[in-house]
């Protein structure tokens, strides 16, 4: 995977809630001998509207299975618009993985939210029923966690 542009533009300090939606759309594939160039664009856009986050890139796909040729020869044969539904999902899940880390990177350069939700980590319920014993080797160590 490449990138080709990054952009990232906040319009206004954000402020109360706001929320994140993450989009990715498969712009052009193309066959030069034994590569197959699939480009994209992410978006992190921003609601309301504090920001956006936009990322070009290719990624190209070399020594694949007869399933893909056979998805990118469906692709090639068709409108140039519908890709074979087990392409997509593997191709969409590629962008999002490695997209989503750089546009979190670059939203903190830009003092905008991280555009996936932060992991939040919950204290158990003192009167739990299912509450696990503490491990009797760290009842006496204190919190890493100051």
């Amino acid at each position: 995977m490449e990138y080709t542009h990054l952009e990232a533009s906040r319009f206004t300090k954000p402020s109360g809630k706001v929320n994140v939606h993450n989009n990715s759309n498969i712009s052009h594939i193309s066959r030069s001998d034994e590569v197959i160039t699939i480009s994209f664009t992410f978006t992190s856009t921003y609601n309301p509207s504090v920001g956006e986050i936009k990322i070009d890139g290719n990624i190209m796909l070399s020594d694949v299975d007869e399933n893909v040729e056979q998805d990118v020869r469906e692709w090639e044969e068709g409108d140039g618009k519908t890709i074979p539904s087990e392409l997509a999902r593997k191709v969409h899940n590629t962008i999002i993985s490695n997209c989503i880390v750089e546009a979190t990177l670059l939203s903190r350069e830009i003092l905008l939210p991280p555009p996936t939700p932060t992991p939040r980590v919950k204290a158990p319920d003192e009167n739990s029923v299912d509450k696990e014993p503490v491990d009797k080797r760290y009842r006496d160590t204190q919190d890493y966690i100051r």
